[in-house]
């Protein structure tokens, strides 16, 4: 862990074929992705659907093997995005 702003911030590793990436993360992203990865695919994509943190979604979409969650965490990643540049414009 290391000091962010008054928090511990952890990086986590994320391996992709195309290589890697290393996302920091709040030790409440890591505690919800434990918590969402145990939980049913339905249960999991219904939170998934109004989370607004981003690094939760990437670390699921990377870590969860359930293809629905994988999906679900994608598109609202997506969506969150994408309405952020429409705030930009």
């Amino acid at each position: 862990l290391r000091p962010f702003n008054g928090e511990a911030i952890t990086d986590v590793p994320i391996i992709t074929k195309d290589g890697g990436m290393v996302i920091p993360a709040a030790p409440e992203t890591i505690y919800n992705t434990f918590r969402l990865i145990q939980t049913t695919a339905e249960d999991a994509v219904g939170e998934i659907s109004v989370t607004e943190d981003e690094d939760l979604l990437i670390i699921l979409n990377a870590c969860d093997t359930r293809k629905t969650v994988k999906e679900a965490a994608r598109k609202r990643a997506e969506d969150l995005h994408s309405r952020g540049k429409e705030g930009d414009a």
